[in-house]
């Protein structure tokens, strides 16, 4: 769900072992923690890496999943959904392709798990066929209508951001795709060759349209396509976000607005009444996601600006998207949201400036700067997603670009998780680095981790003239099994005198004892 900040990884992965139906690496993928979704006794952990797990069995023991039934790469979106005696686990995959020197993201398909976590299916990104001769066009059907339909033939900027499970169906939200959805249970037999869950395009209400109907669609002028309107396309079209509480009421967000729709129990087919920020009163047209406050009945919407007057903020429905509501403090702050989880009566917001919180939906309070017991930081200000674990003792994990954070006493004290291990050490020519920074680039914080460590250890930073910009002593002692005796120090990318140092190249020493050495970082707003 994060389309403009999030960054994609692939690493390699080393100290394998094997269960019954998959590879199993201890530790989380990257620190880059995307989404926190409840399974079954399971904690599952959407990362830039791929996806992780926490076993609720109070050993902290973090692991990966290693599997080919998962796609590569990044995980922007992890869902979780009870059904029966076990859950049902979905992820979405993407990574960067560089194309003519420009980078694009790219989608890599979904896995999925019917028994939490013990087996994994994988399906493509949609991708449809090139159509005969010199269409761009194919024919689809919806409602006993056939509809024309841009034919979207590469997974470049064909993504899924968002990911919903509603009745029999996976339901994901791409910007190339749009809305798709395929069906995962209750599949009727047939012959074997034929194929019987494809993924199925779903139409929404083009730009100028508030309803879609359907079998009752104007087949000579509707057209599903994701272009620009220059290009006789719709923003509504461009599929960030979809939801569901009940099964039978489906919401979709896209960079024209808000689209709720309701759910033929029998045919499946959906009826679209289509909102705008304009006439109904939400922050901004670009929707990246939802969630629904079970105590007032109320639906959340995370509402990013496309331009002109609209703000980035939360919006909300109390009457089912008719009217909606924008926080006047939120609206004043005008940041991006990525993520939103509700509790009873309180709200979490996840932000580029952090975790906010509130218990009425008007006003808002941020969580201050999260320092763990044992001395270390979240340097990153940017919160992606929360979670409530215990009803008792309000059991909070925060996700982060720079690890997990948890309190059990509402922030007043933090455990942090992180993993230095391959992620950090590991170099292109898979050699061990016993010096290194990260992230690198970087604009406001960076680590730099070291082995061996002393209480001796200083770190001096230089300019590319070699003028002493700042030193640094009193390192953290990270506490891991696999990489005891290792030290970081951090840095704000501030000067000696507290002002943020110009963009360039700085050249790092590393004294420990009788050790000296370097590296190079760069800094780049």
């Amino acid at each position: 769900m994060l389309p403009t900040q999030l960054s994609f990884d692939t690493n390699e992965i080393n100290n394998i072992y094997r269960n019954d139906t998959h590879n199993i690496e201890l530790g989380l993928p990257s620190n880059q923690i995307v989404d926190i979704r409840l399974g079954n006794n399971k904690l599952f952990f959407g990362t830039s890496g791929g996806l992780g797990y926490l076993d609720l069995d109070g050993s902290y023991f973090f692991k990966s999943y290693l599997t080919d039934s998962l796609p590569y790469g990044s995980n922007p979106c992890v869902v979780t959904k009870q059904l029966d005696d076990s859950y049902i686990i979905v992820a979405s995959g993407g990574q960067s392709i560089e194309i003519a020197s420009e980078t694009y993201p790219s989608g890599t398909g979904i896995g999925y798990s019917l028994n939490n976590g013990e087996s994994w299916n994988y399906k493509n990104q949609p991708v449809d066929p090139i159509p005969d001769g010199n269409s761009k066009y194919q024919i689809m059907s919806w409602g006993g209508q056939d509809l024309n339909q841009l034919a979207v033939t590469t997974q470049i900027n064909n993504i899924t951001y968002d990911l919903a499970v509603i009745g029999d169906y996976i339901y994901s939200a791409s910007w190339a795709g749009g809305i798709r959805r395929f069906k995962f249970q209750n599949i009727e037999l047939g012959l074997p060759d034929d194929n019987l869950n494809p993924w199925e395009p779903i139409p929404l209400p083009m730009d100028n349209q508030s309803i879609l109907k359907c079998g009752f669609i104007n087949t000579q002028e509707y057209e599903l396509n994701p272009n620009d309107p220059t290009n006789g396309g719709s923003h509504n079209h461009k599929g960030f976000s979809v939801f569901s509480h009940n099964d039978s009421t489906i919401w979709v967000g896209t960079a024209g607005g808000i689209n709720k729709g309701i759910i033929d129990q029998n045919t499946n087919c959906i009826d679209w009444e289509h909102f705008n920020s304009l006439d109904h009163g939400f922050s901004g047209n670009w929707i990246i996601g939802f969630n629904y406050q079970v105590d007032n009945n109320r639906i959340w919407a995370i509402t990013w600006s496309t331009g002109g007057i609209e703000r980035n903020a939360l919006s909300y429905t109390d009457d089912g998207g008719i009217t909606w509501n924008v926080p006047y403090q939120l609206e004043e702050l005008n940041i991006k949201f990525y993520n939103i989880f509700t509790h009873n009566s309180i709200i979490y917001a996840s932000s580029e400036q952090g975790l906010w919180k509130s218990t009425d939906g008007e006003n808002w309070a941020v969580f201050p700067i999260v320092v763990g017991n044992d001395g270390q930081q979240i340097l990153s200000p940017i919160v992606y997603s929360s979670i409530i674990l215990n009803e008792t003792n309000q059991e909070l994990w925060v996700g982060t670009p720079d690890g997990i954070a948890k309190t059990e006493n509402f922030g007043l004290n933090w455990i942090i998780y992180r993993d230095i291990g391959n992620e950090i050490y590991q170099d292109v020519n898979n050699l061990i680095e016993s010096f290194y920074v990260y992230p690198n680039p970087t604009n406001s914080y960076a680590r730099f981790a070291f082995e061996n460590y002393t209480s001796n250890a200083k770190l001096d930073i230089f300019n590319f003239s070699m003028e002493e910009v700042i030193s640094i002593k009193n390192p953290v002692l990270f506490e891991n099994e696999l990489y005891n005796n290792t030290g970081e120090f951090f840095w704000d990318c501030k000067n000696s005198n507290g002002y943020k140092v110009a963009n360039g190249v700085y050249f790092c020493r590393l004294k420990n004892d009788y050790t000296t050495k370097w590296t190079k970082l760069m800094v780049i707003d």
